[in-house]
C-alpha cells in the first residue's frame, strides 16, 4: 500500500512517538511481583504497535503484541496492569533509593557539584531534624537547598561565600554512635 491511503498508524510522519532511527525503539525497565524480580523490555514498533517481552525466566509468557498499551494504573512506586477484569499489580524499584539510604547514614553531606555556598542556616552545635535545610549551593545558575539527611548534631559546616568543587565535604555530623 502506499502511505497516502495506509492511514496514521502507516505514516512515519504522524507521530514521532517511539520513533528511533534503523531500530526499534526499546525501554528496559526492572519490576518487582510479589517476591519475583522480572526484567522487561517494551518495544514501540513502526506501525504503532508495542512489544512487552520478558527475560528469562519468563520468557515462556513472553513477546506480547499490544495494539495500544493495555490498561493501568500508576502511583509511587508501583504499576497495576489489568488483563480484562484481572489486575497484576508490580513493585518499581527505585534506582535512587539505595543511594538515598548511603546518605542518610553517612556522617558528611558532600557538594553534588561545583559552585559557591551562598548561604548557611546553621552552624556547628547545632541539632538539625532530617529534611532541615542546612545551606544553600549556588551552582549552574541554580540555588540547590543542601538537607539534612538525617537527624543529627553538626560537627563542621562550610563557611558562607566558599567556592566548593565536586565532592566537597559541606557539612559533617557528630558521630551518633559516641
Amino acid at each position: 500500500t502506499d502511505a497516502s491511503t495506509a492511514g496514521p498508524a502507516a505514516d512515519p510522519w504522524s507521530s514521532l512517538a517511539g520513533y528511533a532511527h534503523f531500530h526499534t525503539l526499546a525501554r528496559r525497565t526492572r519490576l518487582r511481583y510479589g517476591e519475583e524480580n522480572i526484567l522487561a523490555r517494551v518495544s514501540a514498533r513502526p506501525d504503532g504497535r508495542f512489544q512487552v517481552a520478558l527475560e528469562a525466566p519468563h520468557d515462556a509468557i513472553n513477546a506480547h503484541d499490544l495494539r495500544s498499551m493495555p490498561r493501568s494504573a500508576r502511583w509511587p512506586g508501583h504499576v497495576t496492569v489489568f488483563e480484562g477484569a484481572v489486575g497484576y499489580t508490580f513493585t518499581v524499584p527505585d534506582p535512587l533509593a539505595k543511594a538515598d539510604e548511603a546518605a542518610a547514614a553517612s556522617d558528611s553531606l558532600r557538594a553534588p557539584m561545583p559552585g559557591l555556598v551562598k548561604l548557611v542556616r546553621a552552624a556547628a552545635g547545632d541539632t538539625v531534624i532530617k529534611g532541615q535545610p542546612l545551606l544553600i549551593l549556588e551552582a549552574m545558575k541554580m540555588e540547590h537547598t543542601i538537607a539534612a539527611p538525617h537527624d543529627g548534631v553538626i560537627a563542621e559546616i562550610a563557611a558562607e561565600g566558599a567556592q566548593v568543587s565536586d565532592g566537597t565535604v559541606l557539612v559533617r555530623f557528630e558521630d551518633a554512635r559516641g
